[in-house]
């Protein structure tokens, strides 16, 4: 009978990304989350995401069609979106669009000068 689930305990780096890179699908059960690098990876790797709809993951993630995000905690949901993707005939993953450091720069310099010209009154 082919593995469908793989527990593998500790894995270098290298491993780890061939593991991702021939998977149909990565789970990502995750409550919380400041920039989910491991779904990032997961996609320019072309593998499919599920995982909880979680401020980080909405935000980075939400408009992506190949992650799919659930309610938290919603196991039933997870579990149903999960074997959803995995019926579907594998599909091209597009990997995310990906703002320049100067672009994130130029937006967060513009901010600071928007809270400087308020606090100041201009």
């Amino acid at each position: 009978m082919e593995e469908k689930v793989v527990f593998t305990g500790f894995l270098d780096r290298e491993r780890r990304l061939e593991l991702v890179a021939k998977a149909r699908l990565m789970l990502y059960p995750s409550y919380i989350d400041a920039f989910p690098y491991a779904v990032l990876e997961s996609l320019y790797l072309g593998t499919p995401v599920v995982g909880y709809r979680i401020p980080a993951l909405d935000i980075y993630y939400g408009k992506h069609p190949s992650v799919k995000l659930v309610d938290e905690g919603n196991i039933s949901a997870f579990t149903v979106e999960a074997l959803n993707m995995l019926k579907k005939p594998d599909e091209f993953v597009e990997p995310p669009k990906i703002r320049s450091w100067r672009e994130i720069m130029d937006e967060e310099v513009s901010l600071i000068e928007k809270t400087i010209g308020k606090l100041s009154g201009h």
